[in-house]
């Protein structure tokens, strides 16, 4: 699957099986991540540096590792990251899910529709997970925060006439002077300024002319939230080191160190094998 030279499918295995006996982790579920991100495209040193933040990822939110490789995959592809900033968001996603009404999959799938949009326009994935945390909060969860995000960002800034009117009587602007977009929260924070003193029924008529009916909801509570919980969980997405802390957590039970004791006991397996194999095959 991975198309790798001997050299190289070698790396592959002996990080697979230094990572079954060291974490909670077997061998063949490391080599299993593998495949995911074989078929997704990594190239062999991709895939060995993608695959300590995914564990820590999978280890943190108590997910099967083919399921945390798909959505790691997809976010670096999505936001045109490198393989090896894999730790990066690991940490942004654990933030998201303990600070938020979110889980990891509902993220996975949100971050399908909204990477792409967001990381053409600058929009950070630590800005866009706040986001989607904001709408799991008010119960927008998965795929349809993900669309209505990509729906909010691209009316903005690809603006219909009924649109650019509105934000001209807002007098918001959405791009700098450069012509890049400002960025989400700058944007949200002047559009919730603007509309501070207008009725409830005003403003949400307002945000359904900007965001088009189906994304109003979404909105509605970006805004509402855009000079409170956006600032808090962009600045709390920035914590480095999350994943790792909550997978330690997690793993230390008398279940965490039974899987432990597997994953060894399995290293042990197939170094045995490996001494023994040449003698039974007569190679």
């Amino acid at each position: 699957l991975s198309g790798s030279t001997n050299q190289e499918f070698q790396a592959l295995s002996n990080t697979a099986r230094v990572l079954g006996a060291t974490t909670t982790f077997s061998a063949t579920q490391a080599a299993e991540a593998m495949q995911f991100l074989s078929m997704a495209g990594y190239k062999a040193n991709e895939q060995i540096d993608a695959m300590p933040g995914l564990l820590a990822l999978a280890a943190a939110s108590q997910s099967d590792l083919g399921t945390t490789a798909d959505i790691v995959s997809n976010i670096i592809s999505g936001f045109n990251l490198e393989a090896k900033e894999s730790a990066r968001i690991a940490d942004v996603l654990t933030n998201q899910a303990t600070s938020s009404n979110v889980t990891l999959y509902e993220m996975g799938d949100a971050m399908k529709f909204a990477a792409p949009m967001s990381s053409a326009l600058g929009v950070a994935i630590e800005e866009a997970s706040a986001a989607i945390g904001i709408l799991g909060d008010a119960g927008i969860k998965g795929g349809m925060a993900g669309r209505n995000l990509n729906i909010i960002l691209s009316r903005l800034t690809n603006p219909s006439k009924e649109v650019t009117k509105t934000l001209n009587e807002l007098s918001v602007e959405v791009l700098d002077s450069t012509g890049e977009f400002r960025g989400l929260q700058a944007v949200l924070s002047d559009i919730e300024i603007a509309t501070a003193n207008m009725t409830s029924a005003q403003k949400a008529s307002t945000l359904a002319q900007i965001a088009g009916q189906d994304a109003a909801k979404s909105m509605l509570n970006l805004v509402a939230q855009s000079n409170s919980k956006m600032i808090e969980y962009t600045e709390n997405n920035k914590k480095m080191g999350t994943a790792a802390r909550v997978a330690k957590e997690q793993n230390d039970s008398f279940t965490g160190a039974l899987k432990e004791l597997n994953s060894a006991i399995e290293e042990l397996q197939i170094a045995t094998g490996d001494v023994l194999l040449p003698s039974l095959t007569g190679s």
